[in-house]
């Protein structure tokens, strides 16, 4: 009898842990671009991040900023991560790292400006075409 409880027991946790993994979705898909993937397409899902990767200096006065962005990509994170350099160092450079969601299906493109907030001239731009699908 013991036997018989204890391969129904063992029959259900399979039973749920199989369950359990057919309703979790896929994980999200993070995909990672640099300068050198300017002026190309990417294609992304539904859920999937984007992760801008760009050298930024900022002690010099230039920054990375978005001047168009799709609405089916939301920024998800803006971050400035300084090179790893000997004490006493300054105006050493370091990557922005902008983080995006794709938020539904569409097309379109992002750019961004790397130039002085001071200045209307841009030393350089990133330019992405994006195509997001369910």
């Amino acid at each position: 009898m013991s036997h018989a409880i204890a391969r129904r027991s063992v029959a259900l946790a399979i039973f749920t842990v199989v369950g359990a993994l057919a309703v979790v979705p896929p994980a999200a898909e993070a995909r990672t671009v640099t300068v050198k993937t300017s002026g190309k397409s990417v294609s992304l899902k539904v859920g999937d991040k984007l992760v801008v990767n760009l050298a930024e200096n900022p002690s010099t006065g230039f920054t990375w900023k978005s001047t168009s962005r799709p609405s089916f990509l939301k920024l998800a994170s803006s971050k400035y991560i300084a090179d790893a350099v000997p004490e006493g160092i300054v105006g050493s450079g370091g990557r922005r790292v902008f983080t995006y969601t794709a938020t539904k299906a569409g097309s379109g493109s992002l750019k961004l400006r790397y130039a002085r907030s001071t200045t209307s001239t841009s030393d350089s731009t990133f330019t992405l075409r994006l195509t997001v699908k369910k």
